[in-house]
């Protein structure tokens, strides 16, 4: 039998960590670029809840935030980052908690192995997305390589530039569309799913006006690309000055004008 007082001291620290965390995912909602900041915070709260839940017999939290330990473990060792649907099913587990702790403690949390499934889903799904952000950015970067390569003739004809940023957009669009799918499958319809949605539509906005703006310059090369290329063609050297260097022109017009250039 626990002692009352352990008990309550238990229930006052954890309410108080919960709070933390609570008030770290929101801010992380608010900037997911502030992980860097507070994930060794919220590997420590993790921690400290799970021993103290095992100390007072509190199998069913203790549980959980063994999985969300590992979770916090995984950002910390910077292997994954925190996506906004994870870290809006993080909150919803710390008002859960705090709500039971408060109305429904000492008795059995009943959405015990519930939660357990749901965090521990998301370490999974977060270490999948981290292996796919890995192969992504082998993808760009062999992509670049093959661009920037002389024997790769159509390389001569784009501007490596651009294509980074565009393959790293169409990347997130992936991630983004793989999140609302997962948010669909999960069936809520709380506020914070509902907020969620907004921001998530938002992102899409973003991303698919950058998408549309780096695919026109794609078309695109400076016009000493073209001299460059009549150059190769006639196997000869060319001397060009150029007044405005920055001044672009259509692939496919400079195409067609390699021919007249060096009949």
């Amino acid at each position: 039998m626990v002692d009352d007082e352990l008990v309550s001291v238990y229930t006052d620290e954890t309410l108080e960590q919960l709070l933390r965390l609570a008030v770290i995912l929101r801010k992380l909602l608010a900037d997911q670029d502030e992980q860097d900041n507070y994930r060794e915070e919220m590997y420590r709260i993790a921690h400290t809840i799970k021993g103290s839940s095992e100390i007072v017999g509190i199998d069913s939290i203790s549980q959980i935030m063994f999985e969300a330990e590992k979770l916090f473990a995984s950002v910390d060792q910077g292997i994954t980052r925190l996506k906004p649907l994870a870290i809006s099913t993080l909150l919803d587990l710390t008002l859960e908690l705090s709500t039971y702790l408060e109305d429904t403690f000492p008795a059995e949390l009943v959405s015990g192995k519930n939660w357990v499934e749901r965090v521990r889903k998301l370490v999974t799904d977060s270490t999948q997305l981290g292996l796919v952000q890995e192969k992504l950015t082998e993808s760009i970067v062999k992509t670049q390589r093959e661009l920037m390569s002389e024997e790769n003739l159509m390389g001569k004809w784009v501007k490596p530039g651009p294509v980074q940023p565009f393959l790293e957009n169409l990347g997130k669009l992936t991630v983004v569309k793989d999140e609302l799918l997962a948010l669909y499958r999960r069936g809520g319809n709380t506020l914070t799913d509902w907020e969620q949605v907004g921001c998530y539509l938002e992102t899409l906005e973003e991303l698919t006006s950058g998408l549309r703006e780096k695919a026109l310059q794609l078309h695109l090369i400076p016009v000493e690309g073209l001299f460059l290329r009549v150059s190769q063609t006639c196997s000869q050297d060319i001397e060009v000055k150029f007044i405005g260097a920055e001044l672009e022109i259509n692939r496919e017009m400079a195409g067609k004008l390699v021919q007249p250039l060096t009949a």
